[in-house]
């Protein structure tokens, strides 16, 4: 509603057992400059279990976000992301996708 005022905000709504994320991180972290931290404190708060899927900078789709503006994100990195993801998830396990580059990962928020 206007000004969330007649329900709570979608965030506050949304409690689920797991989240799907594949093919967003790059789209909030390059496309939004939505930094990591940023990114993780909004799944925080939806759901228990995680399944995200990490996508780097030397990929085709992402190179051809990058050719429409200047490359500053330097912290865009598969270290820096799982940084900030392990600030309220623990990594259950990672898997890369054949032949892309591209990585799944499966994390559960921190109990408490």
């Amino acid at each position: 509603g206007v000004n969330n005022t007649e329900r709570d905000a979608f965030i506050n709504r949304t409690k689920v057992d797991l989240i799907l994320a594949l093919a967003l991180v790059h789209h909030l972290a390059i496309g939004k400059n939505i930094p990591f931290e940023k990114i993780v404190t909004l799944f925080e708060k939806m759901g228990k279990y995680l399944i995200i899927e990490f996508i780097p900078k030397e990929d085709e789709k992402v190179q051809i976000m990058l050719h429409q503006k200047e490359d500053i994100y330097v912290e865009y990195n598969e270290a820096a992301f799982t940084e900030a993801f392990s600030m309220y998830f623990s990594i259950i396990e990672s898997l890369p996708i054949a032949d892309s580059g591209r990585k799944l990962y499966l994390l559960k928020k921190h109990e408490g």
